[in-house]
């Protein structure tokens, strides 16, 4: 009864199949799966051990996703053409019908492995920004194994909702590798666009008190209305005037609750409105009440 964390032992306290094969140590999980679990959002289908990996060739016919992970020596990964040297805090994912290949070049080649589906899986992975492989370099693989841990725990177990667990635990552990896609993808260059769009954006979040308009904004920036409006409409698609109009009713909504002793005309011509009726009727379009009223609702009279 051991679990294995940077190649040492360490005790858990739970049954595991064990087995010895040609001096390999094994440790494996294959859940009895029903028709509940495959209509939850993520189940685990296997995950295992090994002290020394070996060699896999998968093609595009394997039809699970999983995620490795290397807690010992140095093995070599091949998908979509491209090859990585897998060691110690290496984490990689390959999703299904990816055919890839990995083995060991420096043994023992130490793995930990999670095969896993569900309903929403392929959902959370777009959302999530993975690829369909994906190479994680992390400072440790404490916290990845940790789920593979609870998992191999929760799968053991005769609680009637260990899948139910088991698929929180899966979400988790993507959401987290996620964080590292983000961190290892370096943030690309703004166009001058992009820049012209962030200037005006700020411009006006800084300024809302202003009378702002288009001319104004031309004569700021030394450009076109034409050309301010249709470079923030590309990024904002409600167009700059509504954004404009949008941002002054945060700024009332804060200011009706904490300064609950204004008048109505005195927050409307400091949020930049020149007519408190406009203004009141700008707030109703957007909240679906009067200003009064959204004082009201928040307990001031």
């Amino acid at each position: 009864m051991f679990s294995f964390i940077s190649g040492k032992l360490f005790k858990i306290d739970i049954n595991i199949n064990i087995l010895w094969l040609n001096e390999v140590f094994m440790i494996f999980e294959f859940p009895v799966l029903d028709d509940a679990v495959f209509t939850l959002p993520y189940y685990i289908k296997e995950l295992g051990y090994l002290v020394n990996q070996d060699h896999v060739v998968r093609d595009k016919k394997y039809e699970n996703n999983q995620i490795l992970i290397c807690t010992g020596g140095k093995g070599r990964l091949l998908v979509n053409n491209k090859e990585y040297i897998i060691t110690e805090n290496n984490v990689f994912f390959t999703q299904k019908r990816v055919p890839h290949e990995y083995y060991a070049i420096d043994e023992p080649w130490q793995i930990s492995w999670i095969v896993f589906d569900g309903i929403l899986l392929d959902q959370l992975l777009t959302q999530l920004g993975f690829n369909n492989h994906e190479v994680f370099e992390l400072p440790s693989t404490k916290i990845i194994f940790n789920y593979f841990n609870e998992a191999l725990t929760m799968l053991k177990s005769n609680n009637s909702k260990r899948h139910i667990e088991c698929s929180l635990l899966i979400y988790s552990m993507l959401v987290k590798l996620s964080y590292c896609i983000k961190l290892n993808n370096k943030e690309p260059k703004k166009t001058k666009r992009q820049n012209c769009y962030e200037n005006i954006k700020s411009y006006i979040e800084a300024n809302y008190k202003k009378e702002i308009s288009l001319d104004y904004l031309s004569e700021v920036f030394k450009l076109s209305t034409y050309h301010i409006s249709r470079v923030f409409k590309s990024y904002n698609k409600i167009g700059l005037i509504n954004y404009l109009n949008n941002y002054r009713i945060s700024m009332a909504k804060k200011a009706l609750l904490l300064n609950p002793g204004d008048q109505i005309k005195k927050i409307s011509i400091d949020c930049g409105f020149k007519s408190t009726g406009y203004f009141i009727s700008l707030f109703k379009k957007s909240e679906g009440m009067t200003p009064l009223q959204f004082r009201e609702i928040h307990g001031f009279t």
